[in-house]
C-alpha cells in the first residue's frame, strides 16, 4: 500500500480525533441544552459543508420534538412526532428502519441521513442532516457523526438533568424571589425618573417571576392608553374597543372571561391574561401576558404578585412621563452621534478613481449603527483589495464585530501572500474573538486594474452578479463557508476577467430581502431585472437608482436590514 496514502489516512484520523476532542470540550463546557445542540449542528455543518440540519429531542414516551435547526423554516421548531420505530445507528434516510409517516415528513425536508443520540441505552434524540454541498457522505463521515453523537449523549443528558434541577429550584425559591423582587423593584422604581429603566425593570421581573416572554405594557400617553413596552412579539394594533375594555378592568382577568370580540383580539395577539394598573381607583395602564414558557396555568399566587407589581409601577411611570420628551431627545442625540462616529471611521471616504473603471459603494444601516461593511484597499499601483461583508445581528454588537473585521483585514493584508490565506486567517481570528452565535458572511476580491483580472473568495456571502456584455449573468460563489463557525477552514479562490462592458454587482442580503408591507421580498430575480435594465448608467447612478427602487418597493425610507452594495463597471 502506498505510504503517502497511509500517511494521509493517519493524518485525517488524527485531525478527526482532534476535532472530536475540541468538540467534546465545547459541549461539556455548557449546561445550556440549546447551546449544546446548536454547537453540534454548527460544528458538523461547518466541517462537512452540509445544507441543513435539525435535532429531534425525545421529550416524553417517544414523542420527539424539533428543538433547534439550521436551514429549515422557523415554524418547524416545536413540531412533535410520536415514533414507534427509532433508528439504531447512523444511516441514510432510505435505509433507516423508522415509521413511514416520519420518513415521509423527513423527505419533505430533503433529509439525507439520520444519526441517533443515545445515553445509557436510552434514545435522547435524532440528528437529521441534509445533503453535503460538496461531494457525498463517506464512511468516514458516518464514523465521525456516530462518534460525535456518542460524545453529545452525555452532554445532552447533563443538560437535561440540569434543566430539571433548575425547574425544581425555581419552584422552591419562587416565594422568596417574589418577596425580594417586590422589595427591590419598589426601591428601584422610586430611584429613577427614566421611563425605559422602569419598563425594563418591570419586564425583567415579569419574565423572571412568571416565566412569560410574550407581554406588553400599556400606559396612558396624552390621555390615551398606548403600548409603551413590548417583548418578543410583533407590532400590536391596540384598537379603541380594546382600550375601552382595559379602562373598565379593576382586577386581573383571564382573556377567556371577556366578551367574544375582546377574546378574538387577545387570541390573535397571543395574550391569555390581563393585569390592570390601578391608581386612585382609575386604570392608568395594563400588562398583557402570553402563555408561560412551561405551559403551566397562572395560579392565585401569580395573580397577587402581578397585581401588586402593576400597581407599584403606576406612580413611577406617571412621574417618568413628565420627563419623557427630554430623555428621549437626549437618547436619540447620543445614538446618532455614536452612529456617525462609527460609520465615518469604518466605511471608505471615497471610491477609487481608475482610468477604464467606474466604482461605487454605499451603506445604509437599518438602525443608528449596523453590521454591514465594505472597503476599497489599495495594495499597489495596479491592485485593489475590495471587500463586502455582513455581520450577524444588528446594532452595537454587530458594529463592534464589523470594526474588528475591518482592523484585522487591514492589519493582515501585508502578511498574507495569497487571498485565500488572508480569508483563512480572518476566519481563525474571528472564531477566537466571537461567540458561537456570531458569524460573518464575506466576499473579497483582488482587482488588477492593469489586466482587468479578478481573483475572489466567497465565504458564505450572497453571490455577486457579473453581468457580461452579452447580458449573461454569472454568480460568483466559489470559496467556502461563512467565517467564524469553525476555527480551521480551507477556502478556494477563483479568477475571472472583467471584459469591456462588464458590470460587477456585490451586495448584502438587505438588498434582496427588502420587504414590503405584505412581507414580500424584493428578491434576486427582481434585482437581476433591475441590473439588466440599468446597466448602461454609471456605477453611481445604478446604486442610487437601486436604492430608490428599494424605497419604492418597501414604501419606506428605512429598511428592516442594512443595505450595502458595490458596483464596478469596466468602461
Amino acid at each position: 500500500m502506498d505510504k503517502n496514502f497511509v500517511q494521509n489516512e493517519l493524518d485525517q484520523r488524527l485531525m478527526e480525533l482532534s476535532d472530536l476532542f475540541e468538540i467534546s470540550q465545547t459541549l461539556n463546557s455548557s449546561l445550556n441544552l440549546k447551546s449544546v445542540l446548536d454547537n453540534i449542528l454548527l460544528t458538523t455543518m461547518g466541517k462537512m459543508m452540509l445544507s441543513k440540519g435539525f435535532v429531534f429531542l425525545n421529550k416524553e414516551e417517544n414523542f420527539f420534538e424539533i428543538v433547534t435547526g439550521k436551514g429549515i423554516l422557523r415554524n418547524l421548531i416545536g413540531k412533535k412526532i410520536q415514533l414507534s420505530k427509532i433508528p439504531q445507528n447512523a444511516a441514510f434516510l432510505e435505509r433507516s428502519k423508522i415509521d413511514e409517516d416520519f420518513r415521509n415528513f423527513l423527505q419533505t425536508l430533503e433529509t439525507e441521513i439520520l444519526v441517533p443520540i443515545y445515553s445509557r441505552d436510552a434514545t435522547l434524540g435524532i440528528l437529521c442532516y441534509g445533503k453535503k454541498l460538496i461531494n457525498s457522505y463517506t464512511e468516514q463521515d458516518f464514523e465521525f457523526l456516530e462518534s460525535l453523537a456518542n460524545i453529545a449523549g452525555s452532554a445532552i443528558q447533563n443538560s437535561l438533568v440540569y434543566e430539571k434541577l433548575r425547574v425544581t429550584n425555581l419552584a422552591l425559591d419562587k416565594k422568596i424571589q417574589e418577596l425580594n423582587s417586590l422589595f427591590d423593584i419598589s426601591g428601584e422604581l422610586n430611584s429613577t425618573l427614566e421611563e425605559q429603566k422602569i419598563l425594563k425593570l418591570l419586564g425583567y421581573v415579569v419574565m423572571g417571576q412568571t416565566l412569560v416572554n410574550v407581554f406588553v405594557v400599556v400606559h396612558t400617553v396624552e390621555n390615551s392608553l398606548e403600548i409603551v413596552y413590548r417583548n418578543s412579539i410583533k407590532e400590536v394594533d391596540l384598537t379603541d374597543f380594546i382600550r375601552k375594555q382595559l379602562s373598565n378592568l379593576k382586577k386581573p382577568v383571564f382573556c377567556s372571561e371577556l366578551c367574544q370580540e375582546a377574546q378574538d383580539w387577545f387570541t390573535k395577539n397571543n395574550f391569555v391574561f390581563v393585569v390592570p394598573m390601578v391608581k386612585n381607583d382609575e386604570v392608568h395602564g395594563a400588562i398583557l401576558l402570553g402563555k408561560k414558557l412551561d405551559q403551566s396555568e397562572f395560579l392565585e399566587e401569580d395573580l397577587n404578585f402581578l397585581s401588586t407589581l402593576a400597581n407599584l409601577s403606576v406612580t413611577a411611570l406617571d412621574n417618568a412621563r413628565l420627563f419623557a420628551e427630554t430623555i428621549e431627545k437626549q437618547k436619540i442625540e447620543e445614538e446618532l452621534a455614536l452612529a456617525r462616529k462609527i460609520q465615518v471611521r469604518l466605511l471608505p471616504k471615497e471610491v477609487p478613481l481608475v482610468e477604464g473603471f467606474d466604482f461605487y459603494g454605499t451603506n445604509i444601516p437599518s438602525k443608528q449603527v449596523g453590521g454591514d461593511y465594505y472597503d476599497f484597499i489599495k495594495i499597489d499601483e495596479d491592485r485593489f483589495l475590495i471587500t463586502i461583508a455582513d455581520v450577524s445581528g444588528k446594532g452595537t454588537p454587530a458594529s463592534l464585530l464589523m470594526a474588528s473585521l475591518c482592523s484585522a483585514m487591514r492589519a493582515m493584508i501585508d502578511y498574507a501572500s495569497k487571498l485565500t490565506e488572508l480569508v483563512e486567517k480572518l476566519n481563525a481570528l474571528l472564531f477566537q474573538a466571537t461567540d458561537y452565535d456570531k458569524f460573518v458572511t464575506f466576499f473579497g476580491f483582488i482587482l488588477n486594474t492593469k489586466t482587468s483580472e479578478i481573483e475572489y473568495v466567497n465565504a458564505g456571502h450572497n453571490p455577486p452578479f457579473l453581468l457580461k456584455a452579452n447580458n449573461e449573468i454569472l454568480e460568483l460563489s466559489i470559496g467556502g463557508p461563512i467565517l467564524s463557525i469553525v476555527k480551521t477552514m480551507t477556502y478556494q479562490s477563483a479568477k475571472i476577467t472583467l471584459e469591456k462592458g462588464d458590470l460587477l454587482f456585490c451586495y448584502t442580503d438587505g438588498v434582496s430581502e427588502a420587504e414590503n408591507k405584505t412581507e414580500d421580498l424584493f428578491g434576486e430575480e427582481k434585482l437581476k431585472e433591475f441590473l439588466l435594465a440599468s446597466r448602461n448608467f454609471s456605477a453611481k447612478e445604478i446604486g442610487e437608482k437601486l436604492v430608490d427602487e428599494l424605497v419604492c418597493f418597501s414604501e419606506s425610507k428605512s429598511f428592516s436590514d442594512d443595505v450595502t452594495m458595490i458596483v464596478i463597471a469596466r468602461k
